[in-house]
């Protein structure tokens, strides 16, 4: 059995193992967030539109009124796509790679799996439409698996590893930590592979808050359960 291991998957795992469940195996369960459409859709128009201002805020229009987004989505997504132009545009080329998929061996049966926005002369950008974009990358999950599988796919780093984040312009740069590398490939990726192949997972996200905002909470918690985790969340958000 092949063993794929993507940084949503492992960011599930860390959050709530019983995530990757639903994640794998039941797949059809998730609810997707208002957040999560209008990163879809944002992602979507600069895959094919990333060229004209123009055209990729009329597709981001119609897109929107597919995915049936309110009005202020459809006003955040319009200003992802105005942020871009006005502060990435200039950093790609006709030339890039978008949306390059990928799939490496770590060891035997176990793969990397993942889609880089973008890369423009040896640099990764990843786009990113959350609220409150990271300070630093070297904890972040994704940016340590991108630059594991930059590093086996061309077998030598990348010439840069950015998030560009849509909500307010900012580039943040990923530097590597050993201590993070070495803890997610020795010690959390081997867990998350076990778990898999056993298919043994626990709720842990009802300890630590993360179920209010999971799209799998409705088939993991049940209706009535929804209400109490609502409720406390004030007390275990932080």
């Amino acid at each position: 059995m092949s063993i794929y291991v993507s940084y949503s998957s492992l960011q599930d795992y860390i959050s709530c193992q019983q995530k990757v469940h639903y994640r794998i195996f039941e797949k059809g369960e998730a609810l997707p967030s208002r957040e999560m459409l209008m990163g879809t859709i944002t992602h979507k128009v600069l895959e094919k539109d990333w060229d004209s201002k123009v055209i990729a805020l009329q597709t981001a229009k119609r897109y929107c009124e597919e995915y049936s987004l309110d009005k202020p989505s459809s006003s955040s997504v319009e200003h992802f796509i105005n942020i871009y132009f006005e502060s990435f545009s200039k950093m790609v080329t006709s030339s890039d790679s978008i949306e390059k998929r990928f799939k490496v061996k770590m060891t035997g049966d176990t793969y990397l799996v993942g889609v880089f926005d973008r890369i423009t002369r040896g640099t990764v950008i990843d786009w990113k439409t959350s609220a409150n974009p990271p300070k630093r990358l070297d904890n972040n999950v994704q940016f340590i698996i991108y630059n594991l599988a930059y590093n086996l796919l061309y077998k030598k780093p990348p010439e840069g590893l950015y998030l560009a984040a849509l909500k307010d312009g900012s580039l943040v740069r990923y530097s590597e930590s050993k201590e993070h590398t070495d803890t997610l490939i020795t010690k959390i990726i081997p867990e998350f592979v076990e778990a898999v192949r056993t298919k043994s997972f626990i709720k842990t996200g009802l300890f630590n808050g993360s179920c209010y905002r999971c799209p799998y909470k409705l088939p993991c918690l049940g209706k009535e359960k929804l209400y109490d985790e609502g409720r406390n969340s004030e007390f275990t958000s932080g």
